[in-house]
């Protein structure tokens, strides 16, 4: 009798401890995610440099980003570059260049898959791909994935906040010929964002990057910051 409570003890044990295993293999498997202290929460920053090489020719500029989150621990980060007109950008000539963004975002994956590098995205609408353009010259960038970046924590005035760093490869197909020294249609992109979150206090068409929205930008002041981070 001794023997037996002893053996069904054991199998209760051991399906315990496989349950707490499997347990322990999907918690893991779960990854890195990004975290907002409240919902929904607006996304903005401003990009420092950045820069899309083709071989020894490559093109320059400064923008910001856009995004919402619904939802407190998303996987991604999904981020709308704008760079500006004509003349926002610069190429390695120095003349005026553009990059338009229209119907395409970057998608910014949580879980780090390779290294210290987690997946990066470009997602675009039918139809619609990244316009990287200068004088005699265009570059597109059609929905592709990598692996590219890189997320760190900070802290501006308390307030968590998280820098994003990007080194990709991309393919970029050229439109026009006339692009100096360029070595094939593979090229790179390289940049830095800090993104900040805000309260979205506002309904849809009253502030800037509120769903189908511009106007209103005391709306996003300081005092309505919302602290994010990833892990």
């Amino acid at each position: 009798m001794i023997i037996r409570r002893l053996s069904a003890l054991g199998l209760v044990l051991t399906a315990v401890l496989g349950l707490a295993a499997v347990w322990t293999a999907s918690a893991s498997a779960l990854g890195e995610k990004f975290h907002t202290e409240i919902v929904p929460t607006v996304l903005t920053g401003s990009t420092g440099e950045e820069t899309f090489t083709v071989g020894g020719f490559s093109i320059k500029c400064q923008g910001t980003v856009s995004g919402t989150w619904t939802i407190k621990t998303p996987e991604t980060m999904t981020l709308h570059p704008t760079y500006g007109g004509l003349g926002a950008c610069e190429d390695s000539l120095g003349r005026k260049a553009s990059i338009l963004t229209t119907g395409c975002n970057l998608v910014y994956w949580s879980e780090v898959l390779g290294a210290s590098d987690a997946k990066v995205e470009v997602e675009c609408e039918a139809g619609q791909v990244i316009k990287v353009a200068t004088e005699g010259c265009t570059m597109t960038i059609g929905p592709q994935g990598n692996l590219g970046a890189t997320y760190a924590n900070g802290t501006v005035g308390g307030v968590p906040e998280i820098t994003v760093k990007s080194t990709w490869e991309a393919g970029f197909p050229v439109k026009h010929g006339l692009c100096p020294e360029i070595a094939g249609n593979k090229g790179k992109f390289t940049g830095s964002t800090t993104v900040k979150g805000y309260v979205d206090e506002c309904a849809a068409g009253e502030c800037p990057f509120a769903p189908g929205g511009v106007g209103d930008k005391d709306a996003y002041k300081e005092g309505n910051v919302v602290g994010i981070s990833w892990k």
